[in-house]
């Protein structure tokens, strides 16, 4: 890079501000060269050109004040190169006076002469030696009074005459109480410094490297308060090769421009390279023929590794020569540095770029790979309408912030334009990445536009689709007769329509747990399941097993819901769908697990489910998470589950069934708790958003949970307190029956009444409640 790419402005450097943060990503380089000064009293560090050599020495500078010891700096720069001794008038210019009685009177005058604290006598030249040993009997001196640290930076510059005497004194200071950091700019980690006389003998070399992905993320947001979306970090990661001067140069200018939801959205755009960092490129490749700027353009816009033929790879010599091109081991040409190849893109004329992309597509083998290079060459937006839709999806489950800027700009592209199933997509994946981060004011808006325009339209499959994208919004929404009305019409569409009924069906069943009944739900469901067997459709199936554990969860048969929740979340898992606001199946399934008492499932199911929403950003989901998790505390403790579940029950959710749901679990666990008057209220809460979102299935549940509550009985009775302590000694029922002289079917009567007094569902939950 030296020589192609500018450095950092050359400035006297001087110790960071307490205030500055601190170091980025580097702590254990730190400590590797701490480690390495107490060891040997000297390291070489040595890098290229804003790596973070000098950020280094400043912290070691930072930890050696406070701890007593004695700071010498210097940081020559390249127009200083040629004035003698100046590092040494910036080592030990403060310093002399205070030890000018310390030193013999010939040494004293000679340090004097040349720090420039004393003119030297006429006819009377300095003597070199009386130099050196000057500057060792003062680095000696000022050794005696504590701990001395000698920071050298950009060696590379240092003047021929302080380089003599300071590698003249670090060969005879191996006591370690002087010790010296030196660093020095070379052009990648690799390569062999020069440097090392200027340390004592037995130091260490140690280079400096890249930031890591993780780091530069760290320093953006450090340094800048800049937050990049993971495909744009990853690309300032790999454009700046993770220098940190660069990363920082980077992400100053897409703050600057807000180009960052452009680049999120188009990553072939080409970063917006500051003029401080393209400037010296821009000249080397103006100095280049025509032919050699456009192989550059077909190079850069090419993927690693792309095979080119001899027509690109010949003009190319002359880059080499410039030093913008270096060969790899394979013998294939590669730039000098990421930067370059953003340069050479971002500086191509359109025509050249399309020219460069059009070349690509013909050599391409892979598919996807291949109409990327032909919507990249096209004037027709209706080919970057369709890459945007190809990529949208996978990028949504994995990061949603840029699936959401890439359907954005597929929306863009196609506006005023007549719509194809593309455009369609793309507007549907609007109201989809809306609905998974909880902004159902945006879905419901984008799904209602869209379906009037497609009706209009008269494109039956997309209308299809977008009914059923309709459905879930509404659900969701909390709108449920609309979401029925929806359901069904998308059912009965593709009843028309599709020739296998597996969909079709999987629609009509969520219609009925939105606006009808459970065992309706489960029957459409049932086959549902078959025919997506049948056809060996995993996407439907998955959708069919997790409504059909919602209608189980609604019949109260939580071991059947467990089952089929599962197989969902399997089916979606082998699927790489991972996006828990993808399908709500994660907090349905550990509530399922927990009062089947799976205890163990339950708890991994949350953990798991915590971890992927908190990676996503997805706090739309803590609510049902909240409630799964309190079920599973309610295995052991009732009223502390009721309790912290209340705590966490906000007044507004973007997902009313959700808060509805939760006010039907807190009600269920205070009934657990025996606190009725709570479990009335709570219950009553449940039904009363249910009503009002027109969820029939779930209203008539939580009807029937309040007529459960206002079916129980008194305390248990002596008797019946004997049999719970029996049941939870493990006993069986003719163990009980014999125990007490009681008749088997007296026992079964009796165990009947304690479980709608505890409102538990059989002897495991009973053997587990605790007043």
């Amino acid at each position: 890079m030296t020589g192609i790419l500018p450095g950092p402005a050359a400035a006297a450097t001087t110790p960071a501000e307490a205030t500055e943060p601190p170091l980025v990503d580097r702590a254990h380089l730190l400590a590797e060269i701490r480690a390495a000064l107490t060891a040997t009293g000297g390291v070489l560090l040595h890098g290229p050109a804003g790596i973070g050599k000098t950020a280094l020495l400043d912290a070691l500078a930072q930890d050696a004040g406070p701890a007593g010891a004695t700071v010498l700096r210097s940081s020559p720069t390249a127009a200083e190169a040629d004035l003698p001794h100046l590092a040494l008038i910036d080592l030990l210019g403060e310093a002399l006076p205070g030890l000018a009685e310390d030193l013999p009177d010939h040494l004293r005058q000679a340090l004097e002469c040349a720090l420039l604290h004393r003119a030297p006598q006429p006819g009377a030249p300095t003597d070199p030696l009386a130099v050196r040993v000057a500057v060792l009997e003062a680095l000696r001196r000022l050794a005696q009074r504590g701990p001395v640290l000698v920071l050298l930076d950009d060696t590379q510059w240092l003047d021929e005459a302080s380089r003599q005497v300071i590698a003249f004194a670090a060969r005879r200071l191996t006591d370690r109480h002087v010790r010296f950091a030196v660093t020095e700019r070379t052009e990648h980690a690799d390569a062999a410094p020069e440097m090392g006389a200027l340390c004592p003998p037995a130091a260490r070399e140690i280079p400096v490297g890249p930031l890591g992905e993780r780091g530069t993320g760290a320093l953006l947001r450090e340094r800048l308060d800049l937050r990049l979306s993971g495909l744009t970090l990853t690309r300032v990661h790999t454009v700046s090769g993770g220098n940190p001067y660069y990363v920082l140069e980077l992400g100053r200018s897409l703050a600057a421009g807000r180009s960052e939801s452009a680049l999120a959205a188009d990553p072939d755009r080409p970063l917006d390279v500051p003029h401080r960092l393209r400037a010296l490129v821009s000249a080397r490749l103006g100095e280049l023929p025509d032919a050699a700027r456009q192989s550059l353009t077909v190079l850069a816009a090419a993927r690693p590794g792309t095979a080119l033929p001899a027509t690109v790879t010949e003009p190319l010599a002359a880059a080499r020569r410039h030093g913008i091109l270096q060969q790899t081991p394979t013998g294939a040409p590669q730039f000098s540095h990421p930067l370059v190849a953003e340069v050479v893109l971002a500086d191509a004329a359109p025509a050249a770029l399309r020219d460069a992309h059009r070349l690509l597509a013909e050599l391409a083998a892979d598919p996807v790979e291949q109409v990327r290079h032909q919507a990249l060459a096209a004037d027709d937006p209706d080919l970057l309408v369709e890459l945007l839709a190809q990529r949208a999806p996978l990028t949504l489950l994995t990061d949603p912030a840029l699936g959401l800027a890439q359907l954005e700009r597929g929306c863009r592209l196609a506006a005023g334009r007549p719509p194809t199933a593309a455009a369609v997509f793309c507007r549907e994946g609007l109201a989809v990445a809306a609905l998974r981060s909880g902004d159902l004011p945006r879905a419901i808006a984008e799904v209602e536009t869209l379906r009037a325009e497609v009706e209009a339209s008269g494109r039956t499959e997309d209308l299809a689709n977008v009914l059923y994208i309709s459905a879930s919004v509404y659900e969701r929404a909390g709108r449920c007769t609309e979401a029925y009305a929806a359901g069904r019409a998308a059912h009965d569409l593709r009843e028309r329509i599709e020739p296998s009924p597996g969909p079709a069906r999987v629609l009509g069943g969520a219609a009925e747990l939105n606006g009808g009944t459970a065992d309706r739900a489960a029957q459409l469901l049932d086959s549902a399941i078959r025919a997506a067997e049948d056809d060996h459709d995993r996407e439907w199936l998955a959708y069919a097993h997790g409504l059909r554990g919602r209608a189980e969860l609604l019949r109260g048969n939580h071991p059947a819901a467990a089952e089929h929740l599962g197989r969902c979340q399997l089916l979606l898992r082998r699927m790489e769908f991972t996006d828990p606001a993808f399908f709500l199946v994660d907090a349905d399934l550990a509530e399922a697990l927990a009062l089947s008492g799976h205890l163990d499932e339950a708890a991994a199911t949350l953990a798991d489910a915590r971890d992927r929403a908190t990676r996503l950003g997805r706090d739309v989901l803590t609510l049902g998470l909240d409630r799964a998790e309190a079920h599973l505390t309610a295995a052991t403790d009732p009223r502390r589950a009721a309790d912290t579940l209340r705590a966490l029950v906000p007044d507004t959710h973007p997902y009313p069934l959700e808060l509805a749901r939760a006010h039907l679990a807190l009600g269920t666990l205070e009934r657990r708790a025996r606190r009725r008057a709570a479990a009335r209220t709570a219950l009553q809460e449940a039904h009363t958003r249910y009503a009002a979102a027109g969820c029939l299935p779930w209203q008539q549940h939580a009807a029937a949970a309040l007529a459960a509550l206002d079916a129980l009985e008194a305390d248990p009775t002596p008797m019946q307190q004997q049999i719970l302590a029996l049941i939870r000694s493990g006993a069986t029922n003719r163990e009980i029956a014999a125990r007490l002289h009681l008749s088997v079917k007296a026992v079964e009567a009796n165990l009947t009444r304690l479980y709608r007094q505890y409102g538990v569902r059989g002897r495991a939950e009973l053997a587990r409640h605790r007043d």
